[in-house]
């Protein structure tokens, strides 16, 4: 047999032309072969494209997780549901629904990632331009109510443009809220401490009789007890005498801190600041970490710290292992592989071991690589291993 090779496109059909070349010249139209048809039947069906869209209805096929979209990045898609719950789920093919229809939803081309975020009360955070403060006020009885309502609904109050003032007691309230002058451009809200049956702040809001005037309150002697104990440790707030063994008066802050035995100055900006967890930092809310009864019958028999919780400690443990010296700053520069092969319950003793396993030159510095070791007393396992990268200017 005699096989010839022609510069020219094969005629793949059967030939009848006297004229052998003219089976070579022209083009011919290829619509697949075999493997094409056999690949196209086991590929899976193919959905459309949707740029994502903030605040976009979406449901996840998957859980059937129904919320609207609050931000996005390379990873994926987080959604917002009706009672504020935030889930994050990856970018994967048709795995939405949007009005009952499955489709492939996909960053939009000339944005890499939201710009919006979700505020400490876990609404959609505005564009952040400054706003005229509004002629509607809300008074709250002191400092210390005024900077924890900023710190949870601070982004929403200045995205409306409301003032929280501070009345440094409310004694005179009727009188302040006459010199206020309310109307319907005007509004007052009041926050009062203690707001329950017979108590004399509900005697100071009954003398207040407005239509633009909404007075409400907790039931908690004070703000600093409308606090869960729980974030410092505590599965309940002692009791506070009004009165010291002298008959003296005591305010409930300062028989707290009696009570637990720290100094007055310097704990409510403390206590204050762990209104912010870990998990409200991280949208991380699962049960296993924050619901202490549901945990108990859970596999780790009570509520354990989440792992990343874990692994930001290394900053603040590893100073007492090792120091560095001789160098103008130190940055951060990642990690390698990540294990977590046991929990660390909640209340446990951990303790932090670190080897050195690389040093190499980078321009200007050096490049640390070292083993992070986390673990617990007593336990047979580490709770974290993790390789970790610095590099160091000099």
């Amino acid at each position: 047999m005699t096989t010839a090779i022609f510069p020219s496109k094969l005629c793949i059909r059967a030939c009848w032309h006297s004229d052998l070349a003219n089976c070579f010249t022209g083009a011919v139209a290829y619509t697949g072969d075999i493997l094409d048809d056999f690949a196209a039947s086991k590929r899976g069906p193919i959905y459309a494209d949707l740029p994502v869209e903030m605040g976009m209805l979406v449901e996840d096929r998957a859980s059937h997780f129904c919320g609207d979209v609050v931000r996005w990045s390379a990873e994926g898609v987080t959604l917002q549901d009706r009672n504020d719950y935030i889930r994050h789920f990856t970018w994967k093919p048709g795995g939405f629904l949007i009005e009952g229809k499955p489709v492939t939803l996909v960053r939009p081309a000339t944005a890499q990632a939201a710009t919006q975020r979700i505020t400490a009360s876990g609404s959609v955070a505005g564009d952040g331009r400054a706003r005229v403060a509004a002629a509607s006020r809300i008074w709250v009885e002191g400092k210390h109510d005024a900077e924890l309502l900023e710190h949870v609904w601070g982004d929403d109050l200045r995205e409306l443009g409301i003032v929280v003032e501070p009345l440094h007691g409310a004694d005179d309230l009727a009188a302040a809220v006459a010199e206020f002058a309310p109307s319907a451009d005007r509004r007052l809200g009041v926050l009062l401490d203690h707001l329950v049956a017979g108590s004399k702040e509900t005697r100071i809001a009954e003398t207040v009789s407005d239509p633009n005037v909404l007075i409400t309150g907790h039931p908690f002697v004070d703000v600093w007890a409308g606090i869960r104990p729980k974030v410092l440790g505590l599965d309940e707030w002692p009791e506070v005498p009004r009165r010291d063994e002298n008959g003296r008066d005591v305010s409930w802050k300062e028989g707290l801190c009696a009570a637990l035995g720290v100094p007055f100055d310097g704990f409510w900006p403390r206590l204050r600041n762990q209104v912010n967890t870990f998990a409200d930092a991280t949208g991380d809310h699962q049960w296993i970490h924050i619901d202490p009864e549901r945990a108990k019958a859970g596999p780790f028999g009570g509520p354990i710290a989440h792992g990343y919780l874990t692994l930001s400690l290394g900053p603040m443990l590893s100073p007492q292992i090792f120091a560095v010296s001789g160098v103008a700053m130190g940055v951060n520069y990642g990690a390698g592989k990540i294990r977590f092969p046991s929990p660390v319950p909640v209340g446990s003793k951990l303790r932090l071991g670190v080897t050195l396993t690389s040093v190499d030159d980078i321009a200007g510095g050096a490049q640390v690589t070292q083993e992070f070791v986390f673990e617990v007393e007593g336990a047979a396992k580490p709770s974290c291993v993790a390789e970790v990268i610095f590099r160091y200017y000099v």
